[in-house]
C-alpha cells in the first residue's frame, strides 16, 4: 500500500506493478481493493481519477488506467453554439468502441466500461447496478456471490467449506467474510476461531468489539508467554540433556562390564571343566 501512496502522491493514476518482472499496470479494482481501509488515500485516488476524466475527449482506460485521448487519432471536431457557451464538442463524432493499447482492453469511451454488445450504456449501467445489488443479498444465510479480493472475480459457493479459491488468479480467500486467508506457526490462520486471523463469522459476528476484545487478550497472552516458554524449554535442555547423557553413558558402562563378567565367568567355567576332565 505504501507502493501506490507514494504514487498518488506523485499525482500519477496510472500505478505499475510492484514487482520488477511485470511491466505492466494495476487493474482499478486492485488498486481500490488496497484502499478500501484508507478513506484520505481513497478520496485522492478518485480526485485524480475525476480530474483524468474531466476533457470529455480523454479517458483513462477502466483495468489499467491508461490515459486514452482521442486527439491522437483524430483531430478534435467542436460545434458552435451561441456567445454566451463556449464550443461544445459533437457526442456524435465520438466512437463508442475503443481498445487500449497498453493492456488491449475493448471498452465504451462513453461510460467508461468495458464494452457492452447489443446494450445501451444506460442499459448496462442500470444491469451492472442490480448485479451488485444481488450479490450483496443474502440467500441461506450467505451472499450470493462473493469477489475475489485480488483479481475481482465474482464467485458463487454451491456447498461445502467457505475457503475458497479463485479459478482466475489461484487465490485464497473466504467466502463468509471475503479476506484472505492468512496464517502465521503459533499465532493461528483464519479458520481458528481464537486467532486475531480469524474469521469475524466465527466468534460472535453480530459483536465486533467483544470478538476483538477475546482475540486481542488470547493474542496477548501467546505474545507474553511466548518468551517464558521459550526460557522454560531452554532450561529444561540445558539441565535435562546433561543428566540424560550422564544416565545413558552410566547404563552403558553397566552394561558392558556385565558382559566382560558374564563371559570372564564362562570361560573360568570351562576352564575348571577341562581340568575335571583331564584328571
Amino acid at each position: 500500500c505504501s507502493h501506490i501512496s507514494a504514487t498518488l502522491n506523485d499525482g500519477r493514476i496510472k500505478i505499475p506493478c510492484m514487482s520488477n518482472d511485470c511491466n505492466k499496470c494495476l487493474r482499478r479494482e486492485s488498486i481500490m481493493n488496497f484502499m478500501r481501509h484508507d478513506s484520505v488515500l481513497h478520496d485522492r485516488y478518485l480526485k485524480l481519477y475525476a480530474n483524468a476524466n474531466q476533457c470529455p475527449r480523454a479517458k483513462t482506460c477502466p483495468r489499467c488506467s491508461h490515459l486514452y485521448s482521442l486527439d491522437e487519432i483524430n483531430p478534435m471536431i467542436l460545434t458552435k453554439t451561441d456567445k454566451k457557451s463556449k464550443n461544445k464538442i459533437d457526442t456524435k463524432k465520438i466512437p463508442k468502441q475503443v481498445q487500449c493499447s497498453e493492456c488491449s482492453l475493448v471498452w465504451c469511451f462513453r461510460c467508461s466500461a468495458p464494452w457492452h454488445e447489443n446494450f445501451t450504456c444506460k442499459q448496462f449501467i442500470k444491469g451492472d447496478k442490480l448485479l451488485l445489488k444481488w450479490v450483496t443479498q443474502e440467500n441461506d444465510d450467505q451472499r450470493n456471490a462473493r469477489k475475489c479480493p485480488k483479481c475481482s472475480t465474482f464467485i458463487q459457493r454451491n456447498g461445502g467449506c467457505p475457503h475458497m479459491t479463485c479459478s482466475s488468479c489461484a487465490c485464497e480467500f473466504c467466502y463468509l467474510c471475503g479476506r484472505r486467508y492468512c496464517k502465521i506457526p503459533f499465532i493461528g490462520q483464519h479458520g481458528s476461531k481464537f486467532s486475531v486471523f480469524g474469521c469475524p463469522k466465527n466468534l460472535h459476528p453480530n459483536k465486533p468489539w467483544l470478538r476483538r476484545t477475546i482475540r486481542g487478550t488470547i493474542a496477548t497472552g501467546v505474545v507474553i508467554a511466548s518468551p517464558i516458554v521459550a526460557v522454560g524449554a531452554v532450561t529444561a535442555a540445558v539441565t535435562i540433556l546433561p543428566t540424560v547423557g550422564i544416565y545413558r553413558l552410566v547404563k552403558r558402562a553397566r552394561a558392558r562390564r556385565r558382559a566382560h563378567q558374564l563371559i570372564v565367568s564362562a570361560l573360568v567355567r570351562d576352564y575348571s571343566t577341562e581340568e575335571e576332565d583331564t584328571g
